[in-house]
């Protein structure tokens, strides 16, 4: 439990539905408007579907929200019960594919792998496939390791801790933690001593060296070696779109709980909330309105929404420095940079995971002429971005793309400024 002195953000406007740094707010035409039942019979519109509870992959939902919309054509129940059965059953599957911590007996999942390193283990092709996926996504230049879960490990224990003890622990106080987090990232950026090889037809080697494992057994590391990490919401979020999209389930959009969104191909037009964090207040600084529907959005935040409950943040003061902590980091150091308060990347095209990526990618940043270097070095197709900075949130970073669709709240004193593309 938090001390009862440490302050927490002041939330001002309060949403409907918080996604990280970005509030989803359907503002589509009345059509899209939710409709209450006033008899036994379901009216068309927007509902939440809710995933089917499972015995063996508990909690498989948790980082979801599903919104459909029935538009009547059909009877409501009946559509809304064969959405639902079509979600439940392949996000379990995909979740369960990419536990890196339980094994199951329907699915073969990381954890299997994790459970056998240096040895030669047979997958499914699903999770084979995705697995090459992350593999080649993982790079210092994506900022993105499928070995990292040692370093994220320590920012979750962070998170748990009460401010006295994290604060002690933090980087910023502690030379030991700061050594700490560098040895773990030469050790997960090395392939001589962490690698994954895929020898095909579903067989995968997990190659740990004698050196990690008897660092990881001397520093009482027990994490997996290998996870999706910061993209596994992402993974199994574009997984789901791409089925849904193929059963033609196509109108609403899927949330996570740590800040992406995808649109399905009907979905309606929709307003975005842009915050920012001034005196450790929240403050709603704009909207962003797409007439045209998007493909997927992404947004990474160093600051809670939730008043309440801020999980996976914290804050803390010294010299003058207010430093932002979340699950955002450098993977060459382990360390949080405390440049970015927050970034959200907006597409028409590219996909969620591509989104994710670039988004990631900018973490490790610590000038906007490095935030420009990587954009322009890497394909972003239709892609919009909208920047916050902690030494000075009141200015508001945005791509040439986007520009036209913002609207700055006119009774607070924030600023446009173009992120230079091209």
């Amino acid at each position: 439990m938090a001390e009862e002195n440490e302050k927490t953000f002041r939330l001002k406007h309060p949403e409907l539905w918080i996604i990280a740094f970005v509030i989803l707010v359907v503002t589509a035409s009345a059509s899209f408007a939710f409709t209450c039942a006033n008899s036994n019979r379901e009216e068309k519109g927007l509902y939440e579907i809710v995933p089917i509870s499972d015995s063996e992959v508990k909690f498989y939902g948790a980082d979801f929200s599903f919104y459909y919309y029935c538009d009547g054509e059909m009877n409501v129940t009946i559509e809304k019960n064969n959405v639902r059965k079509a979600y439940s059953d392949k996000l379990k599957e995909i979740y369960a594919y990419l536990d890196e911590d339980n094994t199951y007996t329907s699915y073969i999942s990381v954890a299997s792998i994790n459970e056998h390193p240096n040895e030669i283990v047979s997958i499914g092709p699903t999770l084979y496939s995705m697995l090459e996926d992350a593999y080649k996504r993982s790079s210092l230049d994506n900022n993105y390791s499928i070995f990292a879960t040692p370093l994220y490990s320590f920012w979750y224990q962070q998170f748990a801790m009460i401010r006295s003890d994290r604060e002690a622990r933090d980087p910023v106080n502690n030379e030991e933690s700061v050594t700490y987090l560098k040895e773990v990232a030469d050790f997960i950026n090395n392939k001589e001593h962490i690698d994954l090889s895929f020898l095909g037809e579903g067989k995968v080697k997990l190659s740990v060296s004698e050196d990690y494992q008897n660092y990881r057994d001397n520093k009482g590391i027990d994490t997996p070696y290998l996870s999706f990490n910061i993209l596994k919401n992402s993974y199994i979020l574009q997984t789901i779109s791409d089925f849904l999209s193929e059963k033609e389930i196509n109108k609403g959009f899927i949330i996570t709980s740590d800040g992406s969104v995808v649109q399905l191909k009907n979905s309606p037009n929709q307003t975005y909330s842009i915050y920012s964090v001034k005196d450790l207040t929240l403050e709603r600084a704009g909207d962003i309105d797409f007439t045209n529907p998007l493909t997927s959005g992404n947004v990474i935040r160093h600051y809670s929404l939730n008043n309440t409950s801020p999980v996976n943040y914290y804050y803390m003061n010294k010299d003058g420095v207010t430093y932002f902590r979340s699950l955002y980091l450098d993977i060459k150091t382990g360390l949080e940079n405390n440049f970015l308060l927050s970034s959200g990347i907006y597409s028409k095209d590219l996909n969620i995971l591509d989104n994710a990526t670039i988004n990631n990618a900018l973490v490790p940043c610590n000038t906007i002429e490095e935030i420009n270097t990587y954009l322009t070095s890497h394909d972003k197709g239709n892609t919009m971005i909208v920047i916050n900075l902690v030494d000075n949130p009141k200015n508001i970073y945005v791509s040439n793309l986007i520009k036209e669709n913002i609207k700055l709240n006119d009774k607070l004193d924030y600023n446009l400024n173009i992120i230079k593309e091209d």
